[in-house]
């Protein structure tokens, strides 16, 4: 589990599977854009308090989310993120101790819960979906 990577001192992230939104007839955008958590169970560069985690999400470029993320029983958010560019992940350098979060085997539960999703296409791009449709309520949950 997440738990025996850590104690390993592997401050290797861990990423998800990549992932979709469910998708609705009003919002046709949707069914090819795919997400991605990324925790990094000795937290990232960027990580100020000893022995938290990092977690983030990663979204195409173009996609607005409001989400909230969380690991175990710690949730933060609600968060936004206008991924206005590719590769750009959002989330929490000092997401919470991992330690405490973590089953008794050592895996531990990341979840995403997406408020409002929207896709605003870049300038001069293309598209047949409006740039303000939104979903609401959609889920995502792993073990690591």
């Amino acid at each position: 589990g997440v738990r025996g990577i850590a104690r390993t001192g592997d401050r290797t992230m861990l990423a998800s599977a990549a992932f979709s939104v469910p998708r609705s007839e009003a919002m046709p955008f949707l069914e090819n854009l795919e997400l991605q958590l990324q925790l990094f169970p000795l937290g990232s560069r960027r990580r100020t308090k000893e022995g938290y985690c990092s977690l983030y999400v990663s979204a195409p470029e173009g996609l607005h989310l409001q989400f909230m993320l969380a690991l175990g029983a710690v949730e933060h958010g609600p968060m936004e993120c206008y991924f206005d560019r590719p590769n750009k992940v959002t989330g929490r350098h000092d997401f919470c101790p991992l330690e405490e979060q973590c089953e008794a085997n050592g895996d531990a539960v990341v979840r995403l819960t997406v408020l409002q999703v929207d896709f605003v296409p870049a300038v001069g791009s293309e598209g047949s979906f409006s740039p303000r449709a939104l979903a609401d309520g959609g889920m995502a949950a792993g073990r690591v």
